[in-house]
């Protein structure tokens, strides 16, 4: 029989895992904010590539992204995701990347309203303006996710600030994350609630309190399992005496 020619892209193009069924498939940052843009309710990047991010992109309703990376390009130093009231965004295998770009921003913030939660796969580094901030909005990490390497040059919670919100710690892995301030790991500020029941904060730092867990005008700290350790200075500050703290299970 005759040969059959086929260029690289087309034997990559028929290499490629199928997407999920119902799901969009995208190949580059723009392509993925159409996609948002249009309400796609399940997002697959094309055969798990890397991508440059250069503009933020507002999530309002309810979406769940997979498989794939995403990097800050060098001149951009804004939030990658903007969660927003009715916004439910659950990240899967895919990594966010800041580039450690200097005076940068977090790289998800969630509203109140909002939702980020991040599941397998999920991982956000490297970014000078910290992780996550949740302000009246609920991040929830499980699956083994994890927020490392992040830092907050000028403030506090390198790995995630939460104020009026909630974070949930299920399995998954704070690490490695530094506050110029307080907070290497994380804030939890004014009005804000942590419940640890699996999962790690370790390896965090801070210069002045709280190298794993800095605690301030929070409503409720509930610690009822996982690993909260730090090397060196204090773990967990509490700076309010009229926070609910509890620890139990195997903290």
């Amino acid at each position: 029989p005759p040969a059959i020619q086929v260029t690289l892209s087309e034997a990559a193009n028929a290499l490629a895992p199928a997407p999920r069924a119902g799901s969009v498939t995208v190949g580059s940052w723009a392509e993925l904010k159409a996609a948002v843009a249009a309400r796609a309710a399940d997002i697959e990047f094309f055969a798990g590539s890397t991508f440059s991010v250069t503009e933020t992109i507002v999530v309002d309703y309810p979406v769940t992204i997979h498989n794939a990376g995403a990097a800050r390009e060098i001149s951009f130093t804004g939030v990658l995701f903007d969660v927003r009231d009715g916004g439910a965004l659950t990240l899967q295998d895919m990594k966010l990347a800041g580039q450690n770009l200097a005076n940068a921003d977090r790289l998800v913030t969630v509203a109140s309203g909002g939702s980020l939660t991040l599941g397998n796969g999920a991982v956000l580094h490297s970014s000078t303006g910290g992780g996550v901030y949740v302000d009246g909005g609920a991040l929830t990490m499980r699956d083994g996710s994890g927020i490392t390497g992040n830092t907050a040059n000028a403030g506090e919670g390198g790995g995630v600030y939460v104020s009026n919100g909630t974070f949930t710690l299920t399995d998954g892995s704070i690490a490695d994350n530094s506050a110029g301030e307080s907070g290497g790991g994380m804030m939890v500020g004014s009005g804000g609630t942590f419940i640890m029941d699996g999962g790690s904060v370790t390896g965090n730092t801070a210069i002045v309190n709280g190298m794993a867990v800095y605690v301030a005008s929070a409503q409720d700290v509930e610690i009822q399992g996982g690993l909260v350790a730090a090397r060196g200075g204090d773990t967990v500050y509490v700076n309010n005496t009229g926070v609910t703290f509890t620890v139990s299970g195997g903290a």
